[in-house]
């Protein structure tokens, strides 16, 4: 199968989301004290992990491999991105 831009695009877009998602996750865990950034961070990291989610299950859905986007086959986002 050739790469095409728009696979370069989706790997590069599916990379930076789960990035952004595992740095929201982080920041919610270190904010825990302060409850305001701590809820502010957790709605981030949610808002990652339904993107990240819905990009996976499009994937599945058109028959297209994880490895093609440099996702891991065992990457869960339901496990992987909990807070």
């Amino acid at each position: 199968m050739d790469i095409t831009a728009s696979d370069h695009y989706l790997r590069d877009a599916l990379y930076e989301l789960i990035d952004r998602a595992r740095q929201a996750q982080s920041e919610c865990k270190s904010r825990a004290k302060d409850q305001e950034a701590a809820a502010y961070s957790a709605g981030r990291a949610f808002a990652y992990y339904e993107v990240v989610s819905y990009l996976l299950l499009q994937l599945e859905a058109f028959g297209l491999s994880r490895d093609q986007y440099d996702v891991p086959q065992d990457f869960n986002s339901d496990t992987e991105l909990q807070f």
